[in-house]
Formats: structure tokens, C-alpha cells, sequence
């Protein structure tokens, strides 16, 4: 078979078309317009905390009657969203003058912000002595005397106790206070450029608001990482025993009433209505009384005197408690 070759047509057709082709030429991109791409932040930021959500509320709870029995009256708190931010956009957005309460979490390394912003600053200080918070102290921008600055520190160690009591079934810390700043450059907790993971709470009291943020760096946070991104359902049996037990102690803390009552007298409204002084109702009083907790019979009592004073005595336990003692 005779071998095929090419003509000369065909060969100056190639080589008009291979002088003729355009070689593009490589892209082009400004330096300035590159954004640096860190994974470990990526994940820190899109990672769910959801112990952490449940330490929060807990801690909502427990602040809104340290809040009670501090100002006199009903403060309505809440939570507000889980931010993980660069400490220096945290900063940014601290009101000045507010207290920055830089604050040991042991045995975490490191040191976290509890930050109470102005109004709320100086409703508490109007509380503690005597105010009763009726003028809003948004206009007022001054530093924080020494007396102050004392009176916002026991109102932080209450809540610091709240904060702690809130992290006990998951992770025991032991807040401890290190001191007041008032100027954020001197709150250097952390680099600018570090994440860290923070926690507004909202109070409100009448026509007053205010908020109290919890800054700490995800740093200091490494040792708990495991436990506050777990959810509900993955808690260890331990870290359930540990919840039991404070549940336990608070429950047992708890104010009840008590009420032994020795008769009833039948009555109608008629004779109630026309009862006069030195009037005698006459009633029979039984051998055995109940003890009412809250209302409910729980002890049956009998009577008497002891040591010339009135007292009763415990004959039989009506209600269980085992459900109480033993909540594991």
C-alpha cells in the first residue's frame, strides 16, 4: 500500500494557521485583594456550642434572683446569641466608660472579661445605695469612683458565683477577680487578632437596660473545648452525677412552709360576721395532726409541750421522699 503524504496546499494551511494562533497570556490578580484563609479560625467560628447555651441559661436563672435580692426588684435578663470574634472587634464594641473585669477561671489558663457596661453600672451603684433607679444614667461619661468601683465589685462576685454554679455539672471553674480596667487598652487579655467567644446578657429593670458580657479566648477555653460543643445527649454519666448532686444541693437550700394545724372549726360566713369579743368557739382537738409542706400532708405529728414550750413530735413519714434524696 503506497504511503499517503500531504500536499503542499495542506502544509502551508498548517503552518498559516500555528503563526497565526494567540497564546493567552497568564491571569493576573492583585496581591492586596488576597484574603488569608485560616482553617482552625473557619472551624472555631462555625463550630455550635451547645453546653455552653445550656450554661448560659443556667446562669440567667440563677443572676435574675441575685439580681432580685441585690436591686430590690425584678430584673428581667436574657441571653443573647454565642459570638466567636476577634478580641479586638470585642473591644471595639465595649461603650466607654464601662468595667472591664479582668477574671481568673481556674484551673483554665489565662484570663476572661466580665464586662458590665455603663448604664448597668451605674444602676447598680444608684440600687446599692438607696436609689431606686428612676433617672437612666445614659448621659453620665466619667470614670468610676473608688467607691464605686468597690460596690460593682460585689455585685460581680455574686454573679461570678452564679457563673460558677452554672459550670458546675459540666466543668468546674473557680472564678476568682483580678481587677477593674476601665480603659480597654490596658484589658489585654488576649491579642487583637485572637478569637475568642463571647456571651451578652440583656437586663432590663424599668426603663432602664443594660448589658453584662462574658469575653473569653478560645485559648483558655482548649481544656473545656470537648464539653461545651457536645450536646445534651452525649454527656458523660459523671458529668450527669455532678449536675444530680448541685441540683441536689440547691433543692435542698430551697425555702418551704410548714403548717401543723390542730382543727378545723365548721363555720358559716353569718356567724364569722357576727363574732364579738369574748365570743367562744368551741373545737375538738384531734390526737394526731398532719405536717403540711406546701399543702401536701407529709408527716402525721402528735402535740404536747417540751421544756415549757410547744412542739410536736414525729410519729409516721406519710409522704416518700426517696424520690428527692436519691434523684439518680
Amino acid at each position: 500500500m503506497a504511503e499517503e503524504s500531504i500536499s503542499q496546499n495542506e502544509m502551508d494551511a498548517l503552518l498559516t494557521g500555528l503563526s497565526s494562533s494567540k497564546v493567552e497570556a497568564p491571569l493576573q490578580f492583585n496581591e492586596a485583594d488576597v484574603v488569608k484563609y485560616d482553617p482552625l479560625k473557619q472551624r472555631y467560628m462555625a463550630q455550635k456550642l451547645p453546653t455552653l447555651e445550656m450554661i448560659n441559661d443556667s446562669f440567667t436563672r440563677l443572676a435574675r434572683i441575685t439580681l432580685y435580692n441585690f436591686l430590690k426588684r425584678s430584673a428581667n435578663i436574657s441571653t443573647g446569641t454565642i459570638r466567636v470574634i476577634e478580641y479586638g472587634e470585642f473591644l471595639q464594641s465595649v461603650i466607654n466608660p464601662s468595667c472591664l473585669n479582668l477574671v481568673q477561671f481556674k484551673p483554665l489558663n489565662g484570663l476572661g472579661l466580665c464586662v458590665f457596661d455603663p448604664d448597668i453600672s451605674f444602676l447598680f451603684i444608684d440600687s446599692f445605695f438607696g436609689g431606686d433607679g428612676r433617672f437612666e444614667m445614659g448621659g453620665i461619661a466619667r470614670e468610676f469612683t473608688p467607691t464605686e468601683l468597690r460596690t460593682i465589685q460585689r455585685i460581680l462576685n455574686l454573679l461570678l458565683l452564679n457563673y460558677q454554679t452554672a459550670w458546675e455539672p459540666y466543668y468546674a471553674i473557680d472564678p476568682v477577680f483580678v481587677r477593674t480596667e476601665m480603659n480597654p487598652t490596658f484589658a489585654n487579655i488576649a491579642p487583637q487578632t485572637e478569637l475568642t467567644t463571647v456571651t451578652t446578657f440583656v437586663i432590663e429593670v424599668g426603663n432602664i437596660s443594660g448589658r453584662i458580657s462574658f469575653c473569653l479566648p478560645n485559648s483558655m477555653l482548649e481544656p473545656a473545648r470537648e464539653i461545651i460543643s457536645s450536646d445534651s445527649h452525649s454527656i458523660s454519666s459523671e458529668i450527669k452525677s455532678v449536675w444530680y448532686e448541685s441540683l441536689k444541693m440547691q433543692m435542698s437550700d430551697a425555702e418551704i412552709t410548714t403548717v401543723a394545724e390542730l382543727c378545723h372549726i365548721p363555720s358559716t360566713l353569718k356567724k364569722v360576721l357576727d363574732l364579738k369579743i369574748g365570743d367562744v368557739l368551741y373545737a375538738e382537738l384531734p390526737h394526731i395532726i398532719n405536717l403540711k409542706v406546701e399543702g401536701l400532708p407529709v408527716i402525721e405529728c402528735t402535740y404536747g409541750q417540751k421544756d415549757n414550750r410547744l412542739c410536736i413530735q414525729v410519729e409516721k413519714i406519710i409522704h416518700n421522699f426517696d424520690s428527692f434524696t436519691h434523684l439518680t
